[in-house]
């Protein structure tokens, strides 16, 4: 089992990188829907903001945008390992999974690890995929 530093750093990049950018078209387009909902004045209650947060476009959006969040830093972290794909990616899935206990709720925390397992072993699948076509 070999651990490449350098996916992991290049893959917890790529993390950082995409979570600005969740964060901002997020809002965004939680803004374009509170237009559409309350017109100009926008929402400004809390009741307001979750009714926006319970749109379904905003779930769907939210739900592809995480597991993009956890897909990208998988896939980079393996790429850059040729031959230990497989490690490299679950041991990204791994800091992300302790990075998130800093912020999220234990039970949730969980709930992404096991999905995250799945998306991190596809992810070194596409890797192992890709890796080859290259030599």
């Amino acid at each position: 089992m070999k651990i490449n530093a350098k996916g992991i750093v290049l893959g917890f990049a790529a993390l950082l990188a995409l979570s600005v950018l969740r964060s901002i078209l997020l809002s965004l387009f939680k803004g374009y829907i509170a237009t559409d909902l309350f017109g100009a004045q926008g929402a400004y209650s809390y009741e307001d903001q979750l009714l926006i947060m319970e749109q379904t476009s905003v779930v769907i959006v939210d739900l592809l945008s995480t597991l993009l969040l956890l897909a990208i830093p998988c896939f980079i972290s393996a790429k850059n390992s040729q031959g230990h794909e497989q490690e490299n990616s679950l041991a990204m899935l791994a800091a992300i999974s302790l990075l998130l206990l800093l912020f999220q709720p234990l039970a949730s925390v969980i709930v992404i690890s096991i999905l995250g397992i799945v998306i991190a072993t596809l992810s070194a699948k596409l890797a192992i995929i890709l890796n080859k076509k290259h030599n």
